[in-house]
């Protein structure tokens, strides 16, 4: 029986209450989604990570495409709040300079897509300097 466990590495909404993790895998949609972080469509047959668990004495989930969660894992291992990736990935930029994430180890630790995002964004925050 796979263990349950609390999860206290991500925020929901404004709210301090547990949340209870019941699974966690990449899967393959069967129909279009929607990525709970970037809003962008996740098409069949693509694959994606998806999280039930229990906030507030509800069952829910979310579904996250693999270029947010590869942001999401090299970027926020420490925590992150739902469908803020984007945002904290900026405040990320800024605070830890571009040029120390354009020459760091995280930028090798993405995916190509995710890599090729945070480059776009790194840009366009930076006017086309990086």
């Amino acid at each position: 029986m796979k263990e349950i466990r609390k999860m206290t590495d991500f925020i929901m909404g404004d709210v301090d209450d547990p949340v209870t993790l019941l699974s966690e895998k990449e899967v393959k949609a069967r129909k279009e989604h929607k990525c709970y972080e970037c809003g962008e469509v996740i098409p069949v047959m693509a694959h994606y990570w998806r999280e039930v668990y229990v906030f507030e004495g509800e069952i829910t989930s979310h579904k996250t495409c693999l270029v947010c969660k590869s942001i999401r894992d090299v970027f926020f291992c420490d925590g992150w709040a739902y469908h803020g990736i984007r945002e904290a990935l900026e405040d990320h930029l800024r605070d830890t300079g571009v040029e120390d994430v354009c020459f760091g180890k995280d930028i090798l630790e993405l995916t190509p897509e995710a890599k090729e995002t945070v480059l776009a964004l790194m840009d366009e925050l930076t006017e086309g300097e990086c």
